[in-house]
Protein backbone atom coordinates (compact mmCIF):
# COMPACT_ATOMS: atom_id res chain seq x y z
CA UNK A 1 0.00 0.00 0.00
CA UNK A 2 1.45 3.41 -0.80
CA UNK A 3 1.07 5.88 2.58
CA UNK A 4 0.13 9.30 1.35
CA UNK A 5 1.05 12.32 3.50
CA UNK A 6 -1.88 13.76 5.84
CA UNK A 7 -1.70 17.12 7.17
CA UNK A 8 -2.24 16.54 11.11
CA UNK A 9 -0.40 16.75 14.24
CA UNK A 10 -1.70 13.39 14.76
CA UNK A 11 -0.79 11.52 11.52
CA UNK A 12 2.49 11.46 9.09
CA UNK A 13 0.48 9.47 6.30
CA UNK A 14 -2.35 6.95 5.60
CA UNK A 15 -2.54 4.30 3.22
CA UNK A 16 -6.30 1.89 2.38
CA UNK A 17 -6.61 -1.22 0.96
CA UNK A 18 -10.60 -1.32 0.03
CA UNK A 19 -10.33 -4.92 -1.20
CA UNK A 20 -8.66 -6.17 2.44
CA UNK A 21 -10.55 -3.07 4.47
CA UNK A 22 -7.64 -2.52 6.29
CA UNK A 23 -5.89 1.06 6.68
CA UNK A 24 -2.62 1.49 7.64
CA UNK A 25 -1.58 4.92 9.77
CA UNK A 26 2.01 6.28 10.40
CA UNK A 27 2.67 8.38 13.53
CA UNK A 28 5.13 11.08 13.51
CA UNK A 29 7.19 8.89 15.55
CA UNK A 30 7.40 6.58 12.28
CA UNK A 31 5.63 3.53 14.25
CA UNK A 32 2.77 2.23 11.74
CA UNK A 33 -0.24 0.19 12.79
CA UNK A 34 -2.63 -1.26 10.98
CA UNK A 35 -6.97 -1.25 11.76
CA UNK A 36 -8.72 -4.19 10.43
CA UNK A 37 -12.28 -4.15 8.72
CA UNK A 38 -12.40 -0.53 7.67
CA UNK A 39 -14.73 0.00 5.22
CA UNK A 40 -14.61 2.05 1.95
CA UNK A 41 -17.23 4.29 3.58
CA UNK A 42 -15.58 4.13 6.94
CA UNK A 43 -12.18 5.53 5.29
CA UNK A 44 -14.10 8.14 2.99
CA UNK A 45 -15.56 9.51 5.78
CA UNK A 46 -12.39 10.00 7.49
CA UNK A 47 -10.26 11.13 4.65
CA UNK A 48 -12.77 13.70 3.64
CA UNK A 49 -13.55 14.77 7.62
CA UNK A 50 -13.13 18.35 8.79
CA UNK A 51 -11.47 16.99 12.11
CA UNK A 52 -9.82 13.43 10.80
CA UNK A 53 -7.89 13.27 14.28
CA UNK A 54 -11.57 13.50 15.93
CA UNK A 55 -13.06 10.89 13.60
CA UNK A 56 -10.06 8.38 13.54
CA UNK A 57 -10.11 8.46 17.78
CA UNK A 58 -14.10 7.95 17.72
CA UNK A 59 -14.89 5.84 14.94
CA UNK A 60 -11.34 3.69 14.10
CA UNK A 61 -9.41 3.46 16.83
CA UNK A 62 -11.97 2.39 19.17
CA UNK A 63 -13.98 0.41 16.44
CA UNK A 64 -11.06 -1.51 14.68
CA UNK A 65 -8.92 -4.44 16.04
CA UNK A 66 -5.54 -3.00 15.20
CA UNK A 67 -1.73 -4.08 15.56
CA UNK A 68 1.43 -2.12 14.86
CA UNK A 69 3.63 -3.03 11.87
CA UNK A 70 6.82 -4.04 12.27
CA UNK A 71 9.49 -2.12 10.13
CA UNK A 72 11.70 -4.19 7.56
CA UNK A 73 14.81 -5.20 8.78
CA UNK A 74 17.41 -3.15 6.86
CA UNK A 75 19.63 -5.18 4.19
CA UNK A 76 23.07 -6.16 4.99
CA UNK A 77 25.09 -3.66 2.83
CA UNK A 78 28.56 -4.90 4.55
CA UNK A 79 28.64 -8.62 4.01
CA UNK A 80 31.25 -9.97 2.05
CA UNK A 81 31.97 -13.04 -0.06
Amino acid sequence: MDRKPLNTRMFKGVAYDPAEKVLEVEYPSGQVYRYLGVTPEIYKAFSEHEKPSFFFRESIMTQHPYSRVEPEPEADTDATD
